[in-house]
């Protein structure tokens, strides 16, 4: 009797592969493969009495065949469910056994094809853990892909994989498909929070998305790299000065607290009045001071504020520090 038999991953709508592992026989070569095939739905509602498909790889008797592959493309339609067996001929018959030699009837597989790559993975852009991150977990992000597969978004979810490296990565939690409270205002649709874990540890992302029938051929590539970190505080000036032709030099320290992730980068906002504006420098992550032209006017003050951004995102801006230009 045929035994494996298995659902091979699907390449394409509509599609199913089967295989199987070839039985002995019994000393006459096997001829052919004669299978059936059960439809179990119709239009994806379940049938009353399953529908039988007859198929067979040669005529009874003909050549000798090592097949223990079938693709049933032709037998099969999209979004659909199945079931599948199989039976070996040899020149004596079918195999011997209670029901004639059929193998026991496959898993159900449905004939979808894998859903979409979620998109913009990512630090979540909305906080789920309070109004700023916790140095205790990460919140991530995704968006949703309009490509089930064949499949419909009720039956979508997500699985999310995390590790401390790409190789020690397991399943965390899965997410619903529907997209939750209507059309979201970010690039984002959906989202998971990773909790309990050690102030700067550094965690690795996956996101998977599952229909009825397959889970998507790949994730995030490259890996997700996310550290547990709060957001920085804000670093403060130590000096900002002018040299009289235009020049304004600014020290700031390393903020006191960096939210237990190393700094990525610095921001400047600068104008003619207190507030923040749309007049915005950076600075990379080493730096602790800067010096630029800025086209000031003899006479005038000049208002500065600075922020510093971390693997958690951009901290609170620091109070306003001024200078007078002679």
């Amino acid at each position: 009797v045929v035994t494996g038999l298995t659902v091979d991953s699907a390449t394409n709508t509509p599609n199913l592969v089967f295989s199987w592992t070839a039985p002995s026989d019994r000393g006459s070569y096997i001829t052919n493969y004669e299978g059936e095939i059960e439809e179990l739905t119709s239009g994806g509602v379940d049938l009353g009495t399953a529908n039988t498909i007859a198929w067979d790889t040669a005529a009874r008797g003909g050549t000798t065949t090592t097949a223990t592959t079938v693709d049933l493309a032709s037998f099969v339609t999209a979004s659909e469910r199945y079931r599948f067996r199989v039976r070996a001929f040899n020149a004596m018959g079918p195999a011997s056994g209670s029901t004639w030699g059929w193998s026991d009837w496959s898993d159900e597989a449905w004939t979808f094809d894998r859903p979409a790559i979620p998109t913009n993975v990512d630090r979540a852009l909305v906080s789920l853990t309070g109004s700023n991150p916790v140095d205790t977990a990460i919140d991530i992000g995704w968006a949703l892909d309009a490509d089930y597969g064949g499949d419909t978004v009720d039956n979508v979810y997500y699985e999310v994989y995390a590790g401390t490296s790409p190789t020690t990565m397991s399943s965390v939690g899965t997410v619903a498909g529907v997209v939750p409270g209507g059309t979201p205002s970010v690039a984002q649709t959906h989202y998971f929070t990773l909790s309990g874990l050690t102030p700067g540890t550094h965690v690795f992302f996956q996101v998977y998305a599952w229909n009825r029938g397959w889970q998507s051929l790949a994730a995030v590539t490259p890996y997700l790299e996310l550290i547990a970190a709060a957001l920085p505080d804000a670093p403060l000036f130590t000096s900002i000065t002018s040299d009289g032709t235009g020049t304004v030099t600014l020290a700031w320290d390393y903020p006191a607290d960096d939210g237990g992730a190393p700094v990525l980068g610095y921001e400047i906002s600068y104008g003619a009045s207190a507030g923040l504006t749309s007049q915005v420098t950076t600075a990379s992550s080493g730096d602790t001071s800067a010096a630029w032209t800025m086209g000031y006017t003899d006479g005038t003050t000049e208002y500065f504020y600075i922020r510093a951004e971390n693997n958690a995102g951009w901290g609170s801006w620091s109070s306003v520090s001024c200078c007078d230009y002679p």
